[in-house]
């Protein structure tokens, strides 16, 4: 095998593609490339050995990840009485235990009143705060 020298194809991995590719030597220090670009999507990067040299080349396979706890599901949300919803709109002002619809959340029980622009409304994916009583814009 001939000695390398910039301008020379060598195959290398691109972290770009994520792939082993034919690169051109850009740089090199002492009979090493240091730089080099990707003839596929042009990127110029340090020179990465390709991938399957690297692999074999460890020398102690990587440990096994611990297992994780599996996160606690959230209570599910009571069931609510759609028929008595009103659609949420901030100018609106709501009362504890009134059903609300959102577009974004669902159907939802407005919990508690925390100032008069304020509520917290409970959805099935947890409590949300709303604004309430603002001016239309």
């Amino acid at each position: 095998m001939a000695a390398l020298s910039p301008g020379m194809d060598v195959e290398s991995h691109c972290a770009r593609c994520k792939m082993d590719l034919m690169h051109v030597v850009v740089a090199m220090v002492g009979v090493e490339p240091r730089r080099v670009r990707c003839r596929t999507c042009g990127a110029e990067h340090a020179y990465l050995a390709p991938q399957r040299s690297r692999a074999s080349a460890r020398r102690t396979p990587r440990a096994a990840a611990p297992a994780r706890a599996a996160k606690p599901r959230k209570a599910r949300a009571p069931e609510i009485d759609t028929s008595r919803s009103r659609p949420y709109r901030a100018e609106q002002a709501y009362q504890e235990g009134e059903v609300v619809h959102h577009l974004k959340f669902g159907y939802g029980v407005v919990e508690r009143r925390l100032s008069n622009e304020k509520i917290e409304v409970r959805f099935a994916l947890g409590p949300r705060l709303l604004i309430m009583n603002r001016a239309a814009q």
